[in-house]
Parts: C-alpha cells; sequence; structure tokens
C-alpha cells in the first residue's frame, strides 16, 4: 500500500503604516541576500542538507529570512525555510540586457518569460 503525507501552512502577511506583521504580530524584517552559490556545484546545492543548513546558519547569525537573488531556488529550499520559520523573498533571474537595453526585449523573449514564470507558479 502506497502512502503519502503532506501539510498545509497559512499565514498572512500584512502592512501597518510603516510596520510589517506577519500572523498579525510586528515584524522586523532582518533578511541575509542569498546568491544560491555552491562551490561544489555552483548555483546547484549538493544535498538537501546543504539548503537546510543554509538557512540554519543564517538563523544563527540573527536573521530571520532571505532576498533570495536572480536565480530560481531549489523547491527544498521553500520547504527547510516553511519548517523552520524563515521568510523569503525571491527575485526573479533577469539577464537579458544592461543599461541600453534592459526593457527593450523581443516578443520572443517575452513569450519564454510568460512561458517559464507559468512553470514556476505552479
Amino acid at each position: 500500500v502506497d502512502r503519502v503525507t503532506s501539510y498545509a501552512a497559512l499565514r498572512s502577511v500584512t502592512c501597518h503604516g510603516d510596520q510589517i506583521c506577519l500572523n498579525g504580530n510586528p515584524t522586523f524584517l532582518r533578511l541575509v541576500l542569498d546568491q544560491g552559490y555552491y562551490p561544489d556545484g555552483l548555483w546547484t546545492a549538493p544535498s538537501s542538507d546543504h539548503l537546510r543548513q543554509d538557512i540554519v546558519l543564517a538563523k544563527k547569525l540573527g536573521f530571520n529570512g532571505a532576498r533570495l537573488h536572480q536565480k530560481v531556488f531549489e523547491p527544498l529550499y521553500f520547504a527547510h525555510a516553511d519548517e523552520l520559520g524563515f521568510l523569503v523573498f525571491c527575485e526573479y533571474p533577469d539577464w537579458n540586457g544592461g543599461w541600453s537595453n534592459r526593457w527593450q526585449v523581443s516578443s520572443a523573449y517575452q513569450s519564454y518569460l510568460m512561458e517559464e514564470w507559468a512553470t514556476l507558479v505552479r
């Protein structure tokens, strides 16, 4: 017999003036910039334990979250963050262009991005 287990978690994030509240409680964001770089595999973590350890170390240093920078992180990273109570803010990579053509992209590139976004948020 196969058996599958899962869980669900609901949180609320609200702003009251200049105060950010998590589940109704005022929260000061102390975020680290995480570029998701691993010497053993560049931007791919060698194992789930490495992902988890990044979060554990950041929390030991006093951070309560991370700004995930310019890469699509592994789904396991988010599972560990949720388990450990670690907030994450994600930036979608945008490597097309520089100062001269940053937002002047072809329709083919726009279509590619829309497809990729749809895949990522599923």
